[in-house]
């Protein structure tokens, strides 16, 4: 049997022996919590010595602690358990210096004023992992957010903090009706006490994969795929993720704070072990084995959900259950997995960019309100051709995300004309004097509110980076207007930069400057 640790109630700092600082929450749904799930674990509960016990608890461990200091120590000597359910309400400011014993009241005069000096307390969540990597750590955040998404968004800071597998969030309104429920893999979904638990015992009882870090040597064609990578999560903002095959391994994203490329030399199903040379998504195992069937040597993943595909259940990223979803593409390409998007495998040749590359619905996107508001506004302006060393269409839109490959929001400050700004061109990148040209040709007082499709080297290009692209060592070049700037886009052959109306001045096989032909 699993043990599971789960706090309860409130945690508070001390001021002296009789006197401390608390809340109003008194661990009711925590105690309830551990007493149903003590039929299936091993139970510990670290409570407040002062708080009462409102379920009976005879199968469970009682462990008390004073204040907040010693609830910390208490995590950080006794890290061995399997599962770490954090639910108390602790005290995240303290007395600096509480006193010993009571404090001295007959020394002072009533209405004599009196310092107390406060810290931020230290958070046991962020210490379970370093301690015990292995561990499953489920937290709670408590924030009274003015909506769902800001909510999502704290609790996210406090997952990415702590590494926890699951985060149950709510607001202190709804904190017994509802809760939303954030995992490491980016699924998002509401749902009730009853289901809370069921989603407490479904991960702590999970099998996790565990990653072995070994170095390897980085071959062009591995560089190659992580450059590929790196350009998604460049380019689309929560796009979820994608893996290609590598030889007998994988190329997939990171996780966690990190951004970037992992290469997957080998996952071992039987000893739930991955093999790579940094930490990748949590979503390797399950697709390095469908990168395992003949037919694909390219999954994507998206936060988004396809009509007409099946649905299967959600399992938590990383465990073996996860794993099994696999055998759900064996006879079909696509599957959508339930609060989480679809998942679509392939070859890499034969993805269908326009579809899966370039168009994303407005909705998988957190748009600040303030621009969504501007853009309806003037949505029903007329569209503005405008000038600038890049040709440029002006138009409005009520998705700043839109359908087109290059595009940037733009808000003129004085006359509030221009919401939108399409390029025309297949240029991806800008220089930073280009934007400023462009927006210099629209209104000087104007400011750029979004840039959605594009990234701007704020590094200018130099004649020495000219002569790299000559030698070889720089991929491509390209010149926007006057400027010359950094263009590693692989995939891409010379006819491919001519169809899109590039002129290609080659500096040996693999390196050259495109230059658009106006």
């Amino acid at each position: 049997m699993k043990s599971l640790v789960i706090s309860c109630g409130p945690i508070p700092g001390r001021l002296d022996s009789v006197k401390f600082i608390t809340n109003r929450f008194k661990g009711g749904l925590a105690f309830k919590t551990a007493r149903i799930l003590s039929d299936s674990f091993k139970v510990t509960v670290v409570k407040w010595t002062y708080t009462e016990l409102t379920e009976p608890l005879e199968n469970c461990q009682i462990v008390n602690v004073k204040d907040v200091f010693e609830y910390f120590e208490y995590f950080k000597a006794n890290y061995h358990f399997d599962c770490f359910v954090m639910a108390a309400a602790v005290a995240n400011l303290t007395p600096s210096n509480p006193f010993e014993g009571k404090f001295p009241s007959h020394n002072y005069k009533v209405g004599e004023k009196f310092q107390i000096e406060f810290e931020i307390a230290p958070r046991a969540i962020d210490i379970i992992k370093q301690l015990n990597p292995r561990a499953c750590l489920i937290g709670y955040k408590l924030f009274d957010a003015k909506s769902d998404d800001e909510l999502i968004e704290i609790a996210r800071h406090t997952m990415l903090d702590s590494k926890a597998n699951v985060v149950f969030a709510n607001t202190p309104k709804d904190a017994k009706s509802r809760k939303i429920v954030l995992s490491q893999d980016g699924a998002v979904y509401t749902c009730d006490f009853d289901k809370h638990v069921d989603i407490i015992r479904q991960v702590a009882s999970a099998q996790y994969f565990q990653t072995k870090i070994q170095p390897v040597i980085q071959s062009p064609l591995i560089t190659g795929f992580k450059a590929l990578v790196e350009m998604f999560e460049k380019t689309f903002h929560q796009f979820g993720t994608v893996a290609f095959k590598c030889g007998s391994g994988m190329v997939t994203t990171s996780r966690g704070h990190k951004s970037g490329a992992v290469f997957v030399q080998n996952v071992d199903f039987g000893a739930a072990q991955i093999i790579s040379d940094d930490k990748a998504t949590l979503n390797a195992p399950f697709l390095f084995k469908i990168l395992q069937q003949n037919d694909c040597d390219f999954v994507l993943h998206r936060h988004e959900v396809l009509e007409g595909v099946e649905t299967v259940p959600y399992e938590f990223p990383g465990t073996a259950q996860e794993v099994l979803l696999a055998q759900k593409l064996l006879n079909v390409n696509q599957i959508n997995i339930q609060h989480h998007g679809f998942v679509k495998k392939c070859k890499f040749t034969q993805i269908d960019w326009q579809k899966y590359y370039i168009q994303f619905p407005e909705r998988y996107f957190r748009v600040p309100t303030q621009i969504q508001e501007k853009l309806q506004e003037y949505k029903d302006k007329e569209t503005v051709e405008v000038g600038s060393n890049t040709k440029c269409e002006a138009k409005y839109s009520l998705d700043p995300y839109v359908t087109l490959p290059n595009s940037i929001s733009y808000a003129d400050l004085e006359t509030k004309r221009f919401d939108l700004i399409v390029m025309k061109n297949s240029i991806a990148y800008l220089t930073e004097k280009e934007l400023k040209s462009l927006q210099n040709a629209l209104n000087p007082n104007g400011e750029i509110i979004a840039n959605s499709f594009m990234n701007v080297f704020k590094l200018k290009t130099t004649e020495n980076e000219v002569a790299l692209c000559q030698n070889g060592v720089v991929n491509h070049l390209l010149k926007v207007g006057d400027e010359v700037v950094k263009h590693e886009f692989y995939g891409y052959s010379e006819a491919d930069y001519v169809k899109m109306g590039f002129e290609v001045q080659r500096y040996g096989e693999k390196s050259g400057i495109l230059t658009f032909k106006k």
